[in-house]
């Protein structure tokens, strides 16, 4: 189902996990969080498909993480001026 700022449930569900967290996070970190609220878990191929989608709208960004294989993503500005985060 599509919401009114055109964003699936879970996609706007995974924005407000990421943007709670206040810092960058991993897709696998996000997955655990989110999880924790959902009577079905997410598995990692959903989450990455929405994190992408995310990205493209310009909605969230991936963030440069030293030292870590692993790609951590952020909330973007338009991310806040939609409502996300503070």
């Amino acid at each position: 189902m599509v919401n009114t700022l055109g964003m699936s449930e879970v996609q706007q569900e995974l924005l407000t996990v990421l943007t709670a967290a206040g810092c960058p996070i991993t897709a696998t970190e996000l997955r655990i969080r989110a999880n924790t609220r959902r009577p079905v878990p997410l598995v990692t191929e959903q989450v990455y498909r929405r994190l992408v989608a995310l990205e493209r709208r310009g909605l969230i960004r991936r963030a440069p993480t030293p030292g870590r294989r692993d790609t951590s993503w952020q909330p973007t500005e338009a991310a806040a001026r939609k409502g996300f985060g503070s």
